[in-house]
């Protein structure tokens, strides 16, 4: 498990950074709209709450060289509904839920990179589950 999934997030290769964005992971960072970024090197993640909040970032994203799809698959960046799932079937990453603390109570959506033996989640470093969009999710989701 990997990166936190929450809302509508923006998933982008951390090597298309690396590579391809202008001054890399430290500079992607700077442009980065809110606090919902997390990485773990081979992924990375932001956040929004509406599709065209997403769409917005991915095109600015394109602009700064990441592209986001060639013939309809998507190449280094990727829209995931934290309930539904991948926008574009994505052979590249992958996407899962997991019970955080062994509680179905507490379960949250994560991407990774397609075959990353990483084990460990990574949120925002402001994040907490009570106060978060999992934790709405869930109690919406329950009927709570």
């Amino acid at each position: 498990m990997s990166i936190l999934v929450e809302g509508i997030s923006v998933i982008i290769r951390c090597d298309a950074l690396s590579q391809a964005f202008p001054g890399g992971l430290a500079q992607f960072g700077e442009i980065v709209p809110n606090n919902t970024y997390c990485a773990d090197g081979e992924v990375a993640r932001v956040g929004f709450a509406t599709d065209p909040e997403a769409l917005a970032f991915m095109t600015v994203l394109e602009s700064r060289g990441i592209p986001a799809t060639q013939d309809g698959q998507p190449v280094a960046a990727v829209m995931l509904d934290q309930a539904q799932g991948f926008a574009l079937p994505c052979v590249w990453a992958e996407f899962g839920r997991i019970d955080l603390e062994g509680s179905t109570a507490k379960r949250v959506s994560f991407c990774r990179l397609a075959g990353s033996q990483l084990t460990e989640l990574l949120t925002p470093d402001s994040w907490s589950y009570d106060n978060s969009a999992s934790a709405r999710f869930t109690a919406t989701a329950n009927g709570r």
